[in-house]
């Protein structure tokens, strides 16, 4: 369990079991800061919704042939001044601040968020936390770009897409999110939070400030492209400390900025790199004998190679990486060794 250094006010530990979730923002909570706009934004790209696994689907080797050329981000110039970096909401005596370090934002180069939260009201205000103790969460999207699907899949091709998409979390819509990872965790890959209750009390006049920093990356898929993107801080499961335990609230700020894009900017989603690697015919058989086992698929973009690396976590350590090169279209499928949890390491060509 790890635990946030900065706390205003007393914290008490409640156990009560409770997880960190994302709840749809109260009209009234929103508030937006004024942008400089395009003369054109992009169209998003046509997707297809991702199929839904079915757990009772047949085996086999029906294959959809993917399509290259795969199409281009549209050309998009950032604004040429610099947008608004901070954007604040005040209600029921707290206020939520959001600053970004810069806006636009640039691709593949770390941008830090810094959140203040204040209470502004006459009494305590009160929150509760998982173990983690995030007090304002920050994340962001492209707004006006998706992700596309590829072409729909059958049977037991059609499950191994879900899955691996969904391990590289491509959402089921194709946002393209911009993740941002709290201060006490950069440069820890992944980690969790105790599923425990941690409540906070601020004192009348106190702050708590945060950050949290974005990588520059599309949620695990390599740079952004240029786009307009929206970066949200949000405080949620608060209350005053006269209106009782059972009253809970939240507050969404919103701040419209841009991200000036790579040339490494990905254009193949994962959904459609697994098209590209099913169609490689012994990758595909292999998929289908190991995934009557459930085998944890792999699905990993290598911006420097400008390639994802699809695959699976077998049990016994032996598996294969179908790398897909996006510029060309073309698959290779490896030998490699993973410790079952999704950690790979590439030992040479397959058989």
């Amino acid at each position: 369990m790890r635990l946030r250094p900065v706390l205003a006010g007393l914290v008490s530990v409640v156990l009560v079991g409770c997880t960190t979730s994302a709840p749809s923002p109260s009209p009234s909570a929103v508030v937006t800061a004024p942008v400089a706009t395009a003369s054109q934004r992009p169209a998003s790209p046509t997707a297809t919704k991702r199929p839904t696994p079915s757990p009772t689907a047949r085996p086999t080797l029906a294959v959809a042939e993917p399509v290259f050329p795969l199409p281009a981000w549209p050309a998009e110039d950032a604004p040429a001044d610099e947008l608004e970096r901070a954007v604040f909401l005040e209600e029921r005596g707290v206020q939520v601040r959001l600053e970004l370090e810069r806006n636009p934002m640039v691709a593949g180069e770390p941008t830090w968020a810094t959140t203040e939260l204040t209470n502004t009201g006459p009494d305590d205000l009160i929150w509760t936390t998982d173990g983690c103790q995030i007090h304002v969460g920050v994340a962001g999207r492209l707004t006006d770009l998706r992700w596309w699907f590829g072409v729909p899949q059958r049977g037991i091709a059609q499950e191994f897409k879900w899955w691996a998409s969904y391990g590289s979390r491509m959402p089921d819509d194709g946002t393209m999110r911009l993740e941002f990872t709290p201060e006490p965790f950069v440069g820890m890959g992944e980690f969790g939070c105790a599923d425990l209750g941690v409540e906070h009390r601020l004192a009348p006049g106190d702050s708590v400030r945060s950050r949290e920093r974005w990588d520059g990356l599309v949620a695990h898929a390599g740079p952004s492209p240029t786009a307009a993107a929206e970066i949200t801080a949000q405080f949620d499961g608060w209350r005053r400390e006269h209106e009782g335990p059972n009253r809970r609230r939240e507050l969404r700020v919103r701040l419209p900025a841009w991200v000036m894009g790579s040339e490494n900017a990905p254009t193949m989603s994962a959904s459609q790199a697994v098209d590209f690697a099913l169609r490689d015919r012994g990758f595909a058989a292999w998929v289908l004998a190991g995934w009557i086992d459930r085998w944890q698929p792999i699905a990993e973009f290598v911006p420097a190679d400008r390639v994802w690396h699809i695959g699976m976590a077998t049990k016994d350590g032996a598996t294969r990486i179908a790398i897909v090169d996006i510029e060309m279209g073309t698959t290779t499928v490896v030998a490699a060794v993973t410790d079952g949890r999704g950690e790979y390491r590439i030992t040479g060509s397959a058989d």
